[in-house]
């Protein structure tokens, strides 16, 4: 939990003001004034008398005792003066805006150290360095020319970067975002965005505290931090957003193992993510987008019905609506017929509600009423620009009483960003949000309506260490030992290293495989012998197999027969194991059809992960195949991925084929690494 003095100081202390507006130290006293702060500013320069009003210390002697302070000055006399006024101010939090410390050099970084030692030596709370600063309901430190519109119970935002910040305020006007905290963390010192999140959870009032927390982060520093605090809060019914670039190529280099290759650690933030319950997007205006979307009232189903005077960008909407899985539905002739009684000649109501250029407010109007009022439509949107044949303040302020009426959410795309701009000002002041594209608008719709799910009994363990000792293939019968010590099945499985050990297999029961071991992608070399029939077959067989390079015998199983099935998993430094299911066999990675997540799974979760396999006509047979027992695969993938918790050293495992007949769901083939 943050100190009081860093949400709600009653003095602060900005070090290395400057009575010039243009520079940071000069914003942050003007910022902290136009803000509304009530409490003591104290600006500390030592060639000034007076700043913005306000008297000046010469030096942090003469300064009073202060809660926080805000430095903006050279690395070296950052660490300098907070150390001071931890030991002689009594401060206890700390902003500090200026860059050259750990995301520059060794000294950079030996100072950044410095500052830490000091944080748990004084218990500070320190935001930054290399950030913009706080902006809350109390006060607003943060050095930006034009402070963002800022309201209780509004939008909560963290950012690792401070010039996102900056680029995010410019968007945020011109679609109605308003703010009810923003955190610009910079190197994260003391504070970073999991302590935010932390704090989002632990001080959350419901109807005070924002329902909506943005998050963009470079690099996820504590999992289980971030993970426990975005679940809570999802749980409490708040919504995370989480914007992460940076992903390379690097993570996804092929592995040992075909099919652990295919879970790059570009993917492992995902999992993460999605376990968590926080939506993923890749850009400011889908971050600025689904922070609009999320503050209107949930949109219940999947059904939109679409009002505009414009053809062409209703054509574009719908069919992003329908390739993200919502619907645009026809309708019914009822409807349609009420509804054209009040437009012009020439309109459609089929759905879009297509009113042509000369529709008016008052159409408008009563078709989004009439819309609200269907059982079978879930959300309106409505796309309406500047034509020149209505006043469009007029229009906008119709509009904006229409949506006050809707049980429904009404979302609002009003395109004539330039032409338009006073009046969609005038719409946005009215407390309303709006979007600039329609298809960006669709594509975050379908973000929002299939975001993931959380679980009650949701658990998620990171790897505690890396790991980074040598990587080695275990053998084949430690593999089993340790499937079986999970109790997950597997076919019969007899190692013969030596060609005398086949006359213990007299009372074998053929048919039987046969598989060299010592050997990991076996089939690729020849090492799979089928369908073998006799004790001549078998020796042959042996022969064979032990004539291959690196052989180190064969293993024999009883051939069993039913589909293939997959499972496999890969652990991924700082975030954990990643566990993935679908086809097995050689469509593994023809199909590409798996489903993936963090383990360990809860029943619950591997039952949702397994409806999103592509080819669900596994479960319910096909041509002659039976059908999968679903409900089985789901226990088994529950399972398999508790393994990590008892054998943390696994850096990937593949059970391909497991072979699925009835209720019995066996691994045929297991390689681990």
């Amino acid at each position: 939990m943050f100190n009081s003095a860093l949400i709600k100081p009653r003095s602060i202390a900005v070090v290395g003001a400057s009575s010039s507006s243009d520079k940071p130290g000069g914003r942050l006293v003007v910022n902290l004034q136009k803000g509304g702060y009530g409490g003591k500013i104290y600006p500390v320069n030592p060639r000034e008398q007076v700043i913005h009003g306000l008297t000046c210390y010469n030096t942090l002697e003469l300064l009073p005792e202060t809660d926080m302070a805000i430095l903006a000055l050279s690395p070296p006399q950052c660490v300098e003066a907070l150390e001071a006024m931890a030991t002689t101010k009594k401060t206890k939090a700390f902003i500090i805006i200026s860059a050259g410390f750990g995301e520059t050099d060794d000294e950079g970084k030996a100072l950044e150290k410095r500052l830490k030692e000091l944080a748990g030596q004084y218990e500070l709370d320190i935001i930054g360095p290399n950030c913009m600063g706080l902006l809350n309901e109390h006060y607003k430190s943060i050095f930006v020319s034009a402070l963002p519109e800022m309201k209780e119970g509004c939008v909560d935002f963290v950012s690792a970067s401070g010039a996102l910040v900056v680029f995010f305020f410019e968007l945020a006007p011109k679609l109605g975002i308003r703010f009810g905290s923003v955190y610009s963390v910079g190197n994260s010192v003391t504070i970073g965005v999991e302590e935010v999140l932390e704090y989002w959870d632990e001080s959350y009032e419901e109807g005070r505290s924002g329902r909506v927390k943005l998050v963009y982060v470079e690099q996820i520093r504590k999992p289980q931090l971030f993970f426990e605090h975005a679940w809570n809060l999802r749980k409490k019914g708040c919504q995370v957003v989480v914007l992460k670039p940076g992903e390379s190529e690097a993570g996804a280099r092929a592995a040992l193992s075909h099919t652990g290759s295919m879970a790059g650690d570009r993917e492992a933030y995902d999992y993460l993510f999605r376990k968590a319950g926080a939506i993923r997007c890749y850009s400011r205006e889908e971050f600025a987008y689904l922070a609009n979307i999320l503050v209107q009232p949930e949109m219940k189903g999947k059904n939109l019905v679409l009002i505009t005077h414009a053809g062409g960008p209703a054509v574009l909407v719908g069919d992003e609506l329908q390739r993200v899985g919502l619907e645009v539905p026809e309708l019914n002739p009822e409807s349609r017929g009420e509804i054209l009684e009040k437009l012009h000649p020439g309109s459609s109501a089929v759905n879009p509600i297509d009113m042509l250029a000369t529709g008016n407010r008052e159409q408008l109007s009563y078709a989004i009423r009439y819309a609200d009022k269907l059982d079978y439509i879930d959300g309106i949107i409505v796309m309406w620009g500047k034509t020149g044949l209505d006043d469009l303040f007029d229009t906008y302020t119709a509009l904006h009483e229409a949506i006050l009426e809707c049980k429904k959410p009404v979302y609002p795309v009003l395109p004539c960003i330039s032409s338009g701009e006073k009046e969609i000002a005038h719409f946005l002041k009215l407390g309303n949000v709006a979007y600039p594209d329609e298809v960006m608008l669709a594509s975050c719709l379908g973000k929002v309506y299939h975001r993931p799910d959380i679980f009650g009994s949701e658990i998620y363990v990171p790897p505690e260490v890396n790991d980074k000792t040598e990587q080695r293939i275990l053998p084949e019968e430690e593999v089993l030992e340790r499937l079986h010590a999970l109790k997950i099945p597997h076919v019969e499985t007899l190692f013969i290293r030596h060609r005398e050990e086949l006359d213990t297999l007299k009372g074998i029961r053929y048919p039987v495989a046969a598989k060299v071991t010592g050997i990991l992608h076996k089939t690729e070399h020849g090492g799979v012998i089928l369908d073998i029939r006799d004790q001549d077959e078998l020796e042959a067989a042996f022969s064979q197999l032990t004539a291959l390079k690196s052989s180190t015998g064969i293993l024999v199983q009883e051939m069993v027969r039913g589909t293939e099935l997959y499972l496999g998993a890969k652990k991924h430094d700082g975030i954990g194991w990643s566990v993935h299911a679908g086809p097995g066999g050689i469509f593994v990675e023809l199909l590409n059809d798996r489903v993936s997540a963090l383990a360990p799974l809860t029943l619950s979760e591997a039952r949702q992960l397994l409806d999103g396999v592509k080819t669900q006509q596994l479960f319910r047979g096909f041509r002659n195949y039976a059908p999968v027992n679903k409900e089985a695969f789901a226990r088994l993938l529950t399972d398999f991925s508790q393994l990590f918790s008892r054998y943390p050293d696994i850096s990937e495992i593949d059970l391909n084929p497991l072979i699925a007949s009835g209720d019995k769901i066996l691994v045929v083939d297991a390689r681990m690494i």
